[in-house]
């Protein structure tokens, strides 16, 4: 990411000098910069490269009344072989792509998904796929509840179990995330470990988890009294470890 700003402002400022002698034009400082996300496989053979659908150029949009994330989310997904130098598309990025692209394995990958223009909330997800295109598997879903959105983030990639990532869910109470194993291939999911049980109008501000995606601390805020809970992963409880007053040392 660095590198490809580095190159980008390069461009910029030679694209500069060209233009002007000395003056900035206005634009410059008001275009979207078409940057690249890239990642490589385990094995290093293999590149991901994740950029925007539309043409590197300046394009201001001049109806305010539009949406600027309908034209400029990253999305594009292609995959380098680097050591034949071609390219494959798996997306292009035109109708809906991707973001936070994970490498599960030298021929599996893990990302969101990040349309253009969502016909709902359950456009966005993680999905999984092979590099050739085959396996494709939706893993998660932000779904509704009740009107209220179900979230989860993935805690470990846990790197001694080939088919199991370990990610949080606050499935079972909005604001308290359980802990599960999921399965990349299957989408099917087992619960772990539950959440602390906060009072409802406590919320989370932080958690730490293990390597192994098991919980290990919690932190609360309830009446601005700060709280620390501490998973214990023997008797599977939670306690309160610390806790504090705001505004006191």
């Amino acid at each position: 990411m660095k590198l490809a700003n580095f190159f980008l402002s390069i461009i910029i400022i030679t694209s500069i000098n060209i233009e002007s002698e000395g003056t900035i034009p206005a634009k410059h400082f008001a275009c979207f910069s078409n940057n690249f996300d890239l990642e490589m496989s385990p094995n290093g053979k293999y590149l991901s490269i994740i950029t925007s659908p539309m043409a590197n150029e300046c394009n201001i949009e001049e109806d305010l009344r539009k949406y600027v994330e309908d034209d400029f989310r990253k999305g594009k997904l292609a995959i380098m072989n680097l050591e034949t130098g071609s390219t494959r598309t798996l997306f292009d990025g035109e109708d809906g792509g991707v973001s936070g692209l994970t490498w599960l394995s030298n021929e599996r990958i893990m990302f969101n998904s990040n349309p253009s223009r969502a016909a709902g909330i359950k456009s966005y997800g993680l999905r999984a796929m092979n590099l050739d295109g085959s396996k494709k598997k939706t893993l998660m879903e932000y779904v509704s509840n009740s009107g209220k959105r179900i979230n989860f983030s993935v805690v470990s990639l846990l790197p001694d179990d080939e088919n199991n990532i370990a990610i949080k869910v606050n499935d079972r109470r909005e604001s308290v995330y359980d802990y599960y194993k999921l399965n990349i291939n299957s989408g099917k999911k087992v619960r772990i470990a539950n959440g602390p049980d906060i009072e409802n109008e406590a919320w989370v501000a932080d958690s730490v988890e293990s390597p192994d995606g098991m919980p290990v601390t919690v932190t609360t805020n309830y009446k601005d009294e700060w709280r620390i809970y501490a998973y214990d992963d023997k008797s599977k409880e939670w306690s309160i470890h610390f806790k504090n007053t705001c505004q006191t040392p």
